[in-house]
């Protein structure tokens, strides 16, 4: 119940229709929900219907609850299945209309077409089967659903995918989707010629009680229901006009024309009628970058042709496709001025997509380009004049500027610049021309207000337009000097500034008072007495102001050591935990009369900053008691282990009208979402000698037994309870220490069979992440500390790493004796997988081959640069980002570094590392560390990766490789590699270490080889990545893999057991 609350109270959320207790706040008019009614999920909305569990098949036990008549209802399940099925299919034939009722008896289908609202992929509808017969010309299906009601949406959805019960799926291909929002609608959707069979769903969202009636209708029937939203263009000029499309909701799925793509689009087609200044253009633009755009006009001769695309049935397209920038949009340059039968057509291949269109006039009179006057500007939508000379929504020649007319008649003509004026020198927005100025009606007529914003004409530095000149502010209806203020004497007219007896509006001297040449900016009196009396007051207050300063000074450090003194108790001492039950209590909302402390939101000091990791911050609350009674308090502090929350003091009773410091100190201990967490206090008045009985009472329980339960009720009744939150509104800085309760697991696991290893599949704040583990429960406590605090120190070194060629970790964190590490996830997995499987032998060329060796020795580099070392260097710490060559793409990228070296050495002393004796060059044996080895290791990486096989794969053991190294027996360099390449490897194993080769050298050394191959190569260079299409597919099914392993309905909480299950 109290985590319901939390929830709650976090959301401030609406009550929806599955509410049963709605609280409604007086104060913030907020309606909170405390209770949902059976079947709909707890939470604030009540809006939702309680999940099914996916991996059982429907049962009593595991029923079906889909939302009906605005209830939601346990379904008909009994031939409801857990993958796609087309229940009770019907044959559909044109122009014969078919009528079914939708009631909460019938059985609920998965529908084709998913989204992430795992709630509504099942729904109460019907399946259809219809044969489309081929055209050599076109193909549209037309399908037109009808409905008795206004209540819900329909959702109209078809799929090429055949059902088989021997292969089935959970999600077919989806082919085209349309929501239907009224009683009636419809769905265009364009075929190829040779797709004849298709399977159509029509299916309820959130379904109600009707009647609905399915067609698919010939193209002389459906042109009767089709209609074109119709926009006024001379209407822009002044006010632009802001749609917000939504395209599921439309009906049109169609291929793109002057398009070679084979992928249908959702479309939406509108016309445009009216006209436009000469010479101007259209913004156009699209919130999401997905949209593009295209215009469709009447042939005027169908011979008289232009750009990709022809005259189909008497319509041509007169432009090719643009692409919708999301920041810039588009410009559209129409040939005239005036529009009568341009259609034009916005699409996306994304059919659900949502997006913001705008569409205005710009650049009137191609922004006088011709004398360059200015440019037109897609970023700014405007037109940017080249100089001051140009001005105007056109960048016409201006009538005045430098101060200087340039038009010959200037009567009645106002100075370009100046307020209300436009670019063509004439008043606007109802004003008067006076003196060249336009000015106002008030001041026109002199008729000026005490506190407004012009001053009165005639006066000193005040204009013909009722406005200060320049070096002058308006105050009181006066022109001062700007300087006035300043405290310092710097324009003739002041005759003081800030000082004693001075008018701080004008800066003059009161009456009676002259300029005090002995204090510059005051004013003093001729009598000397004034002078004394002033001196006299000042020291006396100065007097008091040193006592107050002295005991202000003593109380801040009191607190001061008060705050540290309680730093070390929350480090010492834990709070112990008092028993409470909100249901039980009133809950005291913010703003209002009882409500006892002087804030509710925290920020510790931190407003607009972050918070550091493991650094103590403090607030201090005032807790006043309102009642006429003495009130308990209780701080609950959560015990989690991302942060150390203590309240000190954590429990007090407050007499009567009495008010109470506490103060709370935080220290976070990992980035997490912070914000809008809640601290929550409780509090009970009443008898004295009952407080500290329920003190004693609830003390350090979590639950209480049924004798604690019959007493705790029995002392709520005799005194009154509530309680009250504290809402955190600040932010945790970024750090690799990280919450595990944000990372979720997914149920697939990645099971590399070339390595012999299963890895976990996780995703962590919406980005899929591989998690990697070491075991500290079979060290000693020590070596377990020893290896946490190096990992730290870890983590410490590489924060400021940025390079495309390393995969940095997203972050760790400390899990029942577990340091779990997380990495992003790259689909197409390590090189090893490439490299040394069979399947793919012979797939890489040599070109690539190198592309790889060389993305690594990049990484490695700028490790070196950082004084960091790998230590760990493998192929299986070498992950793939793409099979192509094209620039400047990264093909690899290198992981699972140590950094530095006492972290490898305590790992290995503690047995959670074993070394790696195919890649360690044999110094790491006598424990010698540094650039040397890597460069080893990379050596033994080129071998591997031209050879496309282990090294020493004829060795039995391991220790038969490590003999071998140590010996200096390394694999043989035969004639098929070439000899340049062999020389590199061959210095990489130099034996001695300290006369083997530097990094900087392997560098300068690999990048030759590397762009004289590509010299030689550049015409055949794509050609030359690899097999293209057998490559393509093994990347397809990589994504594929990841694509429905971190799907969101899927994902579970972190658990030990959900990693090593």
């Amino acid at each position: 119940m109290w985590f319901l609350l939390q929830l709650i109270t976090t959301c401030f959320a609406y009550c929806g229709t599955g509410c049963l207790g709605c609280f409604n706040s007086s104060q913030n008019s907020e309606e909170i929900c405390i209770k949902c009614k059976d079947n709909f999920r707890q939470t604030s909305l009540c809006t939702e219907c309680q999940l099914f569990n996916p991996y059982e098949n429907f049962s009593d036990t595991n029923p079906l609850i889909l939302m009906y008549n605005k209830s939601c209802i346990v379904t008909n399940s009994t031939d409801s299945v857990l993958y796609w099925k087309p229940l009770f299919i019907e044959e559909l034939f044109f122009n014969t209309p078919i009528t079914f009722n939708v009631t909460k008896t019938m059985t609920p289908m998965l529908g084709i077409c998913h989204d992430d609202d795992t709630n509504n992929q099942y729904r109460f509808g019907k399946y259809f089967h219809f044969y489309f017969p081929p055209s050599s010309t076109k193909n549209y299906i037309n399908i037109y659903v009808q409905k008795n009601t206004t209540e819900g949406k329909v959702k109209i959805e078809l799929t090429k995918t055949v059902f088989d019960d021997a292969n089935r799926v959970y999600e077919p291909e989806c082919f085209s989707t349309t929501t239907l929002a009224g009683q009636t609608g419809y769905s265009i959707t364009r075929t190829k010629s040779t797709e004849t069979n298709f399977t159509l769903f029509v299916g309820m969202v959130e379904a109600f009680d009707c009647e609905m009636t399915v067609s698919m209708l010939t193209a002389d029937k459906m042109l009767q229901n089709i209609q074109f939203e119709v926009y006024n263009i001379s209407n822009f000029v002044e006010q632009p006009i802001h749609l917000h499309l939504d395209f599921s909701l439309m009906s049109v799925t169609d291929f793109a024309a002057c398009s070679p793509q084979t992928t249908p689009y959702k479309s939406f087609f509108f016309q445009i009628l009216g006209s436009i200044p000469k010479k101007s253009r259209i913004l156009m633009t699209s919130s999401n970058g997905e949209t593009q755009f295209l215009e469709y006009v009447k042939c005027v001769n169908v011979t008289n042709v232009y750009a990709k695309c022809y005259c189909v049935n008497g319509t041509r397209m007169r432009r090719d496709l643009w692409k919708m920038h999301p920041e810039t949009g588009f410009v559209y340059s129409p040939v005239g001025t005036s529009f009568e039968e341009n259609i034009f057509r916005l699409f996306s291949r994304n059919m659900v997509m949502r997006t913001e269109f705008t569409m205005r006039v710009i650049c009137p009179n191609n922004c006088n380009e011709e004398n360059n006057g200015g440019n037109c500007s897609i970023q700014l939508g405007k037109c940017v004049c080249t100089s001051e000379k140009y001005g105007g929504e056109d960048c016409h020649e201006l009538c005045y500027y430098n101060n200087t007319w340039h038009i010959q008649n200037i009567n009645e003509k106002c100075y370009y610049g100046e307020s209300n004026c436009d670019s063509y020198c004439n008043c606007y927005n109802g004003t008067y021309i006076l003196d060249h100025y336009c000015v106002s009606e008030a001041c026109y007529n002199n008729i000026i207000q005490e506190n407004g914003d012009l001053c009165e004409r005639g006066k000193n530095h005040c204009q013909s337009n009722c406005n200060c000149e320049n070096g002058y502010i308006l105050k009181s209806t006066k022109c001062i000097p700007i300087t006035c203020g300043n405290g310092k004497l710097d324009h003739e007219e002041e005759q003081c500034d800030s000082g004693a007896s001075c008018n701080v509006i004008d800066c003059t001297c009161y009456e009676g008072f002259e300029p005090d040449k002995k204090r510059p900016g005051s004013c003093t009196r001729k009598y000397h007495i004034v002078l004394i009396t002033l001196v006299t007051i000042s020291c006396i207050f100065l007097f008091f102001v040193l006592i107050i300063t002295v005991c202000l000074t003593i109380i801040i450090s009191r607190k001061e050591r008060f705050i540290l003194k309680n730093v070390a108790e929350t480090t010492e001492y834990p709070q112990p935990t008092y028993y409470y039950d909100v249901s039980k209590m009133t809950h005291v909302m913010p703003y209002t009369n009882k409500y006892p402390s002087n804030k509710c939101n925290l920020t510790f000091g931190a407003k607009n900053k972050t918070l550091k990791i493991d650094e103590t911050v403090y607030e201090v609350i005032e807790i006043t008691n309102h009642t006429t009674h003495p009130m308990f308090i209780i701080f609950h502090s959560p015990n989690v282990s991302k942060y150390s929350v203590h309240f000190c003091p954590q429990t007090r009773i407050i007499s009567r009208g009495k008010t109470k410091q506490f103060v709370l100190l935080f220290t976070p201990h990992c980035t997490t979402q912070l914000g809008g967490t809640y601290f929550y206090a409780s509090m009970y008045y009443g008898d004295k000698a009952k407080l500290i009985e329920l003190q004693k009472l609830i003390f350090d329980k979590n639950v209480l037994d049924i004798g604690d339960s019959l007493q705790y009720n029995d002392l709520l009744s005799k005194l009154n309870p509530s309680y009250f939150e504290l809402m955190v509104n600040t932010q945790i800085e970024n750090s690799f220490r990280v919450d595990y309760d944000e990372v979720f697991l997914s149920p697939q696991k990645l099971n590399t069979k070339h390595s012999q290893k299963i890895k976990t599949i996780a995703v962590y704040r919406g980005t899929p992440v591989v998690l990697k583990s070491i075991d500290l429960s079979t060290l000693t406590s020590k070596g377990a500390e020893d290896l946490k605090i190096s990992s730290d120190k870890y983590y410490s070194a590489i924060k400021n790493l940025r390079s495309p060629y390393l995969l940095m970790p997203n972050g760790y964190f400390l899990y029942e004796q577990q340091i779990f590490s997380m990495y992003e996830v790259r689909s197409l997995g390590s090189a090893d997988a490439y490299f040394f499987n069979p399947i793919y032998k012979g797939q890489f060329s040599y070109l690539y081959k190198l592309k790889v060796m060389k993305d690594i020795e990049c990484g490695l580099h700028y490790l070196h640069e950082f004084k960091l070392l790998h230590l760990n260097l493998k192929l299986s710490n070498v992950l793939m980002n793409t099979f192509s060559l094209e620039f400047p793409v990264v093909t690899a990228q290198i992981c699972h570094f140590w950094g530095r070296a006492d972290l490898r050495a305590k790992a290995e002393d503690n047995g959670v590392f074993m070394k790696n004796p195919r890649c360690d060059p044999p110094e790491v044996y006598t424990h010698i560390f540094g650039n040397f080895s890597d460069v080893f290791s990379f050596g033994i990486l080129c071998w591997e990766i031209f050879y496309e096989k282990r090294t020493f794969e004829d060795s039995k053991t391991l220790f038969d490789i490590k003999s071998a190294v140590i010996a200096g027996k390394m694999p043989p360099l035969d004639d098929r590699i070439p000899k340049d390449l062999g020389n590199l490897i061959s210095r990489c194993w130099e034996y001695n270490y300290l006369q083997r080769i530097s990094f900087k050298e392997v560098h300068d050394i690999l990048t030759k080889i590397f762009e004289e191959k590509i010299a030689v190569n550049t015409e055949n260079l794509l050609k030359d990545t690899t097999n293209n299409e057998f490559l393509e597919d093994v990347k397809i099914d990589k994504f594929d893999f990841f694509k429905k392993a971190t799907k969101q309905r899927l994902l579970k909480p972190f658990s030990i057991e959900g990693v090593f299950v």
